[in-house]
């Protein structure tokens, strides 16, 4: 009688994990929905984040989201950085801004150099959907 009997959490089915949501911190809330559009900085995260989505292809797969949103980040701090500097306030040590812009760097080398683009399509397959429309017309 003296034996306690362990209660056994609920099984999942396969492939499902559990997990608690964060109600604090930097990844409590996606980034994006933080950021008010009305701003100057908002907009520049929108268009910086629309031209590296349109930079790899248009459709960016989740490691490539991941840097896209990473160098977002990094390249508004350096903006910050380099706005506090211009105006005369201190704003950390140049160490800090210097890696932070080394960091940009390898992100930027790492989602690539050379934009991938939209594909073109061939002469023949022009040509088809050409022939279409003017059927449909």
């Amino acid at each position: 009688m003296g034996e306690t009997e362990k209660k056994e959490a609920p099984k999942l089915p396969a492939g499902k994990m559990r997990y608690r949501p964060l109600k604090s911190g930097l990844w409590a809330k996606d980034l994006r929905k933080r950021v008010d559009k009305r701003t100057q900085i908002g907009r520049m995260i929108a268009e910086l984040r629309e031209g590296l989505i349109e930079h790899v292809g248009g459709s960016p797969s989740i490691t490539e989201l991941i840097l896209i949103d990473r160098i977002c980040s990094k390249v508004v701090r350096c903006r910050l950085h380099e706005m506090n500097i211009l105006s005369g306030e201190h704003m950390g040590s140049r160490d800090y801004f210097l890696a932070l812009e080394n960091g940009l760097r390898h992100d930027l080398k790492a989602l690539g150099l050379k934009s991938k683009g939209k594909p073109i399509k061939g002469l023949s397959e022009y040509l088809l959907e050409r022939q279409k429309k003017g059927d449909e017309a």
